[in-house]
């Protein structure tokens, strides 16, 4: 999976503005190319995020309005835009899926798909019934002072990337970030590598 600079500032600015709650939203993208590790291969590209700013929210708990996201997939289809999939945070938490998230995934990936104008399939030609963001997000209290800085990196053997973000000379985040697609005709979930031009995963 391949997120555009723009996507990944999207994605993460909501997530840190109220990281005590969990947040979600609408993942668009296409299946695209890009050049990564020095190829120019096929990827699933993420160009915009969309928050949901109705959903019911608790600390650990995100719940989309069902009528408010029929009306954004209305909205970003009049601008011939395609669903993927969404994304959501774990506040001090992981960045793996929880059995409610593929709980939830199986129920809902129809309305997605359904209301897409094409069908997004991997090099097999497996549908891939939605994409799965998630962006585990925990605040930092530093001892020593530091400049406002944002770090990136991809963890040993891992496809998820990671970033330490310096918001005051004694305040920051510890962010992880995961992405999973699901298969509807084998009920599975895969984890992806994620890449992006705004991190050192980019050219790892």
């Amino acid at each position: 999976m391949y997120i555009t600079s723009e996507a990944f500032l999207s994605l993460l600015g909501p997530v840190i503005e109220d990281y005590r709650k969990e947040i979600g939203g609408i993942i668009i993208g296409s299946i695209s190319r890009r050049w990564i590790e020095g190829e120019n291969r096929p990827a699933i590209v993420i160009t915009n995020i969309f928050p949901n700013v109705t959903a019911k929210r608790k600390g650990g708990e995100w719940e989309p309005n069902l009528a408010a996201q029929k009306r954004m997939q209305g909205f970003l289809q009049a601008f011939n835009l395609q669903i993927l999939g969404e994304y959501h945070s774990h506040p001090d938490d992981t960045a793996e899926l929880s059995d409610e998230d593929e709980d939830y995934i199986r129920d809902s990936w129809k309305v997605l798909i359904d209301s897409s104008k094409e069908k997004i399939t991997d090099e097999k030609n497996n549908l891939l019934g939605w994409l799965e963001i998630l962006v585990r997000v925990k605040k930092e209290t530093f001892s020593k002072k530091r400049s406002k800085e944002s770090k990136w990196w991809t963890p040993a053997e891992s496809n998820k990337i990671r970033g330490k973000i310096t918001i005051s000379e004694k305040d920051g985040f510890d962010v992880t970030i995961g992405a999973y697609v699901f298969i509807p005709e084998k009920d599975e979930f895969f984890e992806v590598p994620i890449y992006s031009e705004i991190c050192s995963s980019f050219e790892r």
